[in-house]
Parts: C-alpha cells; structure tokens; sequence
C-alpha cells in the first residue's frame, strides 16, 4: 500500500474513480477554506447529496473491502485550501 497527499487550491478538483484503487481518503478544509464533497456513498442505507464543509471540517472514507476500491467521489476546492491524504494498493 502506498500513502499519498495533496492539496486543493482554489477551483481544483479531484475525482476518485475505482480504477485508481483508492482504499482510504482523508480530507481537512483548512483555515478561511471551503469545498463541497459528492460521493457515490451511503451512510445507513441512506444515498448521499453534495456535502458543503466549513473551515476545520474533515472526514474519512474507507473501503469496505480491498478488492472494492473507492469510487465516485468528488471533492472540489471552493476557497481557501483543502489537505487530502490517499491510500492506494499497488
């Protein structure tokens, strides 16, 4: 598994598809930042919406399994900056 960061600057986007075998994605807004967050994922059974997140807002996604990867979320950086740390099998 290999870990990796990056981060949002203003107008960037970045889009997690299945085939780039994200297992874990961790994400915080920063300081004076936002960003909106949209995913092909559900919270006890209910599908998810776009996600507004304030400044020191973060969360973790996690793979319910190593041969389903995850897919279908978008983070995309509205101000400020956005820190988002990946775990990708190789």
């Amino acid at each position: 598994m290999q870990i990796h960061t990056r981060t949002l600057n203003v107008g960037e986007t970045l889009s997690i598809t299945k085939d780039l075998g994200v297992y874990s994605l961790s994400y915080l807004v920063n300081d004076s930042s936002s960003g909106t967050i949209l995913g092909n994922l559900s919270i006890g059974g209910v599908q998810s919406s776009s996600v507004i997140q304030s400044a020191n807002q973060g969360a973790t996604f996690t793979a319910g399994s190593v041969t389903s990867p995850l897919e279908g979320i978008t983070i995309n950086c509205v101000s400020g900056t956005i820190d988002i740390v990946l775990s990708v099998g190789i």
